[in-house]
């Protein structure tokens, strides 16, 4: 899993170039983000480690029956081992400022945004 997650780190989207951008930052405010992180068998886009928060940022093919049945379970694996799934879509990584304001929500224990007020993840 460790080549995987190299090699994924060696060729990121668009997407999480950009937001890689913007979460690398955070840890001035004391968040260890990490990139292309190893959950389990798992390899999540970016994990804040302090609050065991696996962020995804989803492109149009997380809409397609398959695979969002796929993402459904993965996040409940997941989720049983204590980590919180946020999914975003990919147009969203190009926002800092909802970006951020996703992060924050999530990790200052405030509602998630997930689906209040965000576009589908197979929009962007």
């Amino acid at each position: 899993m460790r080549n995987i997650a190299r090699r994924l780190r060696s060729h990121p989207t668009p997407a999480e170039q950009r937001a890689w951008q913007v979460l690398r930052r955070l840890k001035a405010e004391g968040l260890h983000v990490r990139r292309q992180h190893v959950i389990a068998s798992y390899v999540v886009d970016f994990a804040i480690l302090n609050h065991r928060v696996a962020l995804e940022l989803d492109g149009g093919v997380h809409a397609m029956e398959f695979n969002a049945a796929q993402d459904g379970a993965r996040d409940a694996h997941l989720s049983r081992l204590g980590w919180r799934v946020l999914r975003l879509p990919n147009k969203i990584a190009f926002s800092k400022d909802h970006l951020l304001d996703a992060i924050r929500a999530v990790v200052g224990n405030g509602p998630s945004p997930r689906g209040e007020g965000w576009p589908k993840a197979g929009v962007g």
